[in-house]
């Protein structure tokens, strides 16, 4: 550093070693936030939205493959078949997720 950037700082005043301090009690909570929610509410409700989609790969006894799109909802735990097709694409499966979205 430059000579002539040097800036001195004036003394900081130090608190004294022993400093008494007051304990102030907390603030209320505010309104519909005193009650606790368990890990356990917290997930199962959480649990009513969750969606999982997979496609599962289906050798047929003809030996043709196919493919079936499965949702399972969490919430429920159901499985429900959205679509079954011999060559998933892109525009094929926007249309599966509308149709069970419309069910």
């Amino acid at each position: 550093m430059h000579p002539a950037h040097h800036v001195h700082l004036p003394q900081l005043h130090r608190p004294p070693a022993f400093t008494p301090a007051v304990v102030l009690p907390a603030p209320p909570a505010p309104l519909g936030l005193h009650q606790t929610v368990t890990d356990q509410q917290f997930l199962t409700a959480q649990a009513r939205g969750i969606l999982a989609v997979d496609f599962v790969r289906v050798d047929t006894v003809l030996l043709r493959r196919i493919y079936a799109l499965i949702v399972i909802e969490h919430g429920t735990r159901r499985a429900r078949l959205a679509g079954i097709t011999a060559s998933p694409d892109g525009s094929w499966t926007t249309q599966a997720a509308r149709n069970l979205l419309m069910v």
